[in-house]
């Protein structure tokens, strides 16, 4: 009867890891189309973490567009990370253009800061969430 239990507990702990772990895929199938993942825990692989560029400078698109396809005069989300939270500023190699809005707790955004030594770095980041509300990261590590 304890090998049962034992291995009853071992094939849930083993199913909730797999539950847990994000989808790896690459920045283009996710830029290409956001709303495809939303909700879904994914990790991308070698996205640029851009420490040295201004946050906000004047005429750079922040977020993404909210609003119907094609419809003139949409405005940009509103990503305003909530207290204690940073905007991650991230962008991807295969598409520049896109500027989604990443959210990371500030104190990992201060250990990144301190790894990178002041310079662009490679990072795989993992995160959860949709195109509406923001991206909210939960794993971001320097790529190897």
């Amino acid at each position: 009867m304890k090998k049962v239990y034992s291995f009853v507990i071992v094939a849930l702990l083993s199913i909730s890891y797999s539950f847990a772990q994000g989808v790896v895929v690459t920045s283009m199938d996710f830029t290409r189309s956001p709303q495809r993942f939303a909700n879904q825990m994914i990790t991308i692989k070698k996205a640029t973490l851009q420490i040295s560029n201004e946050q906000g400078k004047p005429g750079m698109p922040t977020s993404p567009r909210m609003g119907a396809p094609g419809a003139g005069g949409s405005e940009p989300a509103p990503c305003n990370p909530p207290k204690s939270f940073a905007k991650l500023p991230v962008s991807f190699k295969e598409t520049p253009s896109y500027h989604g809005c990443f959210i990371i707790a500030e104190s990992m955004l201060r250990s990144l800061t301190a790894q990178s030594g002041g310079r662009n770095i490679d990072i795989d980041v993992t995160f959860k969430g949709d195109e509406t509300r923001g991206y909210v990261v939960t794993m971001c590590v320097p790529s190897k």
